[in-house]
């Protein structure tokens, strides 16, 4: 397998790929997912959805504010703008993403892809020794980040990483530079197969694993999972709780609604209960989040505010039956369950409306494929348990870790989980 020309002057991310003798069988079986050679997943999701639907269309809506998709683009720009012209930013840069799920943070996501970057979104809630980690692995040129959550940043005393905060009243505030830029930016022409982002697994244990994701994979989410399970519209109003620094955020508060030309509402922090509510308030249509805050809706008797939902989806925890059947009853709405995995950067397998059979996770989202095997690699008879093992147009390549030839065999990506597969 070979890889394209690369535009990344900055070799970092292309140099600590794993050999592709170690990579998962990758397939495009799907007409979407005949990808051009040169590809910016933030040109096709947002420059192209301004000049295809207009700029004026609702994109982050939060309780208080409506972001544009013209409003987000020209931020996106401008925060581009800062990065390259007052930093020095080169294509391939790493840079250092934290902050709670708010359009700011959406906005500089996009402002580091459109300049060629790579983007290494951090949970908020990280401390400094954390943190530190995630910079030793990474290695970020930048730090863009929420000033509420500055302090473990600024504790973790990172040697010549340069913090840019926004949201605050400082004059230096990014979002002061912004709006001293003109907003013209022209989009880098980045490889398909460039990284666009480093994503780390929620593992517990051990030294963290960095995930190695392209501009084509960030598409290939879309076009697999939300073009063919989800089925959004132009009109709906994503919503949910999973941070964007979560794969399971980003492609269900991001990637998906833009694609759609959707809007997404970005909540920072609520209880279940409050989510509910704003689901109610805003109109959302479709609603990420994980089993424990469906029951928790539930038990706060709020179930009758998700009436205007079309679609939940649930993903981070096993979904069991009883759970899908006692929502299902309340509200009258068909949980969509779903498992992926940081390594496949989303959703690989789901059901969604008459092919959901509660207590199972679902068939292979089109575009992957999906086996039941043995320690070998076997397959495992129907009815037997062996381990999930799955194929498609994403897959794990860790960054400069032996652990790549546990989780990649036999050109599968064995996920770790075990499942039975029925006749």
């Amino acid at each position: 397998m070979e890889l394209s020309p690369s535009a990344h002057t900055d070799p970092f991310c292309r140099d600590r790929l794993p050999p592709t003798a170690l990579w998962p069988e990758l397939h495009f079986d799907l007409p979407e997912l005949q990808y051009p050679d040169r590809l910016n997943c933030a040109g096709r999701l947002l420059d192209d959805a301004v000049e295809q639907r207009g700029p004026d269309r609702p994109c982050l809506l939060t309780p208080t504010e409506r972001w544009t998709y013209g409003e987000l683009r020209l931020r996106a720009n401008q925060v581009a703008q800062v990065l390259t012209e007052d930093h020095g930013l080169v294509p391939g840069n790493r840079v250092l993403l934290r902050g709670p799920n708010n359009p700011w943070l959406v906005a500089a996501w996009f402002g580091v892809l459109k300049a060629g970057g790579v983007a290494v979104t951090t949970m908020p809630l990280l401390r400094a020794a954390e943190l530190t980690d995630l910079h030793d692995i990474s290695r970020p040129a930048l730090a863009v980040c929420d000033h509420r959550y500055a302090g473990e940043l600024e504790a973790a005393r990172l040697p010549g990483l340069t913090v840019l905060t926004y949201g605050g009243t400082e004059p230096a505030d990014l979002t002061a530079r912004c709006a001293a830029k003109t907003g013209r930016f022209a989009t880098v022409a980045t490889a398909a197969d460039d990284v666009a982002l480093i994503a780390f697994t929620s593992g517990t244990t051990g030294r963290p694993k960095a995930t190695l994701h392209f501009h084509r994979d960030v598409l290939a989410t879309a076009d697999t999972f939300s073009r063919h399970v989800l089925r959004p519209r132009p009109d709906d109003v994503f919503t949910g709780t999973p941070p964007l620094a979560f794969t399971f955020g980003l492609g269900g508060l991001v990637v998906f609604p833009l694609s759609a030309g959707a809007a997404a509402l970005l909540v920072e922090q609520a209880t279940p209960e409050r989510l509910a509510d704003l689901v109610a308030e805003h109109g959302a249509t479709v609603l990420f989040t994980a089993p424990t805050a469906y029951r928790a809706i539930l038990a706060a008797g709020a179930g009758h505010r998700l009436a205007g939902l079309r679609r939940c989806v649930s993903a981070g925890e096993a979904l069991p039956a009883a759970v899908w059947h006692e929502f299902h009853e309340a509200t009258g709405l068909r949980l969509i369950d779903g498992i992926g995995a940081t390594e496949m950067l989303h959703v690989f397998l789901s059901a969604a409306d008459g092919d959901i059979r509660p207590g199972s996770t679902g068939r292979p989202v089109p575009g992957y494929r999906a086996a039941i095997v043995d320690e070998h690699g076997a397959p495992v008879p129907d009815g037997q348990p062996g381990l999930l093992a799955v194929t498609g147009p994403t897959g794990c390549r860790y960054m400069e870790d032996p652990r790549q030839s546990v989780y990649v065999r036999h050109g599968w990506n064995i996920t770790g989980d075990t499942y039975v597969r029925d006749a």
